[in-house]
């Protein structure tokens, strides 16, 4: 199995967890979303703007996960559209840096799911609005780091998974 995509894009390795009160759930298959902020033009008395104001922030998007994941994600959420998760996705694409985003106070708007014969394996795709906007934490990796994430990377083109080395 690939790497998940984050908005879209496949990282050189990535995670995305789900967090409901301590549970975690890490059968994300991609997750995308957006953040926009709605800046509203003040007037005067004259015609001409004389200032925006800073407006409301908005943050949508969604999730896939697998199916045997969506029933225990569903049921640890006291009220279907009224519990609040965090999401936090770590990613690295061609550098010695990682990318870590938290989405936090996320609450769910609506899930859908679509199955075909044949598919390899059953999704749901959860949509959520969040609250916050989300904390971006880039950090440099260390020579040592870089060293494991190769190990990795390799186990994984093998086959393997970094649980083998340890």
């Amino acid at each position: 199995m690939g790497n998940q995509k984050i908005n879209g894009i496949e990282y050189d390795f990535s995670t995305v967890t789900v967090t409901i009160d301590g549970t975690t759930y890490k059968s994300i298959q991609n997750i995308n979303w957006t953040v926009g902020q709605d800046h509203q033009v003040v007037y005067g008395a004259g015609p001409l703007p004389v200032g925006v104001t800073p407006g409301t922030f908005n943050g949508t998007g969604s999730f896939e996960l697998l199916l045997s994941d969506y029933k225990g994600f569903a049921a640890s959420l006291t009220d279907m559209m009224q519990t609040y998760f965090d999401i936090q996705c770590v990613y690295s694409l061609g550098g010695l840096s990682v990318i870590t985003e938290d989405l936090t106070k996320c609450i769910m708007t609506g899930n859908s799911g679509n199955n075909a014969t044949g598919s390899a394996a059953l999704t749901r795709s959860v949509d959520f609005i969040m609250l916050n906007p989300p904390k971006v934490d880039k950090k440099s990796m260390t020579s040592d780091d870089a060293d494991i994430l190769g190990t990795a990377f390799r186990l994984a083109n093998l086959g393997g998974s970094l649980a083998n080395l340890f």
